[in-house]
């Protein structure tokens, strides 16, 4: 399946953080092809990638020419009048975009930060769980409304935790997925532009509720063996930590979440050894070319 990733902002702001994503992604699925949706990176910005054999591209965003009988018309016709009133416009259409990206095309949907430490091959119309920060959902409360969800809850042993549905930061579906349909079709009414989490953990949760079956909620190690909230602790701790060292061993991965840009990972963290890897393995395939020491510091 494909990869799908957006960048809304500068190629300036392109960095170290991005490139590990990228590299880490192609490392472990080194015949995917992988599509980079921006109006803002020049189309030529992963000549490396390419050069080496790696079918990375980027594909301008092409709201003119959306299809009015695809699902979310109705909500993307508006995008101007969204622009005005939402606080969060911005991160509402990269949530739309990234729904229809998948509904259209299937494949997989991750954010510029997220690192993989294996294949995302065993994984089937697969949603992921954050530890819970905001927009929290208690399985245990949603039960009455939504069985089904409580029902995978509790075979993943997550019925008495409280979690997040992870806004799409880790996605895969196939295309034309109808839970995706779903979701986009029900959103110009679920849509509240002052909610942050309007076209996330929101509408996730009204497939879910809807459509219990369609979708496989993954526990929140799968991605994200640590919160938001621990990523300074974990990238200073200079000792190794023995319990995120068990945890990574079965995890999909995990996310350098914004809180981490510009801050220094030592050795011997097991954070900097995974990242140190994935750098000599993107000089090794010439897809970037370090000019800097990070034998015993990295900094984000």
């Amino acid at each position: 399946m494909d990869f799908h990733l957006i960048w809304t902002t500068s190629s300036d702001s392109f960095s170290i953080r991005q490139y590990l994503s990228l590299i880490s992604l192609l490392r472990h699925h080194p015949n995917e092809r992988v599509f980079i949706h921006s109006d803002t990176l020049p189309i030529d910005f992963f000549h490396r990638f390419t050069t080496n054999g790696y079918q990375v591209y980027i594909r301008r965003f092409d709201f003119e020419k959306y299809d009015p009988n695809a699902p979310g018309y109705d909500w993307i016709q508006k995008k101007e009048k969204w622009k005005v009133v939402s606080p969060y416009y911005h991160v509402h259409i990269a949530d739309f975009w990234r729904l229809h990206l998948i509904w259209k095309y299937g494949g997989s949907y991750v954010d510029f930060d997220h690192i993989f430490t294996k294949s995302f091959a065993d994984l089937h119309s697969a949603v992921g769980t954050e530890h819970c920060h905001v927009g929290c959902m208690d399985f245990k409360k949603l039960e009455p409304s939504f069985p089904g969800l409580y029902k995978q809850a509790q075979a993943l042993g997550m019925e008495n935790t409280t979690v997040f549905l992870a806004n799409g930061l880790v996605i895969r579906f196939p295309p034309k997925e109808p839970a995706l349909e779903l979701a986009l079709c029900r959103l110009i009414k679920q849509y509240t532009p002052t909610d942050w989490g309007t076209i996330g953990p929101a509408l996730w949760t009204l497939v879910f509720g809807e459509m219990p079956g369609s979708l496989q909620i993954q526990r929140p190690e799968e991605f994200f063996p640590f919160a938001w909230s621990e990523v300074g602790n974990v990238l200073n701790n200079k000792q190794a930590d023995v319990e995120l060292e068990k945890k990574l061993l079965y995890s999909h991965g995990f996310h350098l979440f914004r809180g981490s840009a510009g801050q220094r990972v030592n050795s011997p963290n097991i954070i900097f050894k995974l990242l140190k890897d994935i750098l000599a393995f993107g000089e090794l395939e010439g897809m970037i070319k370090v000019d800097f020491n990070y034998n015993d510091t990295l900094q984000l």
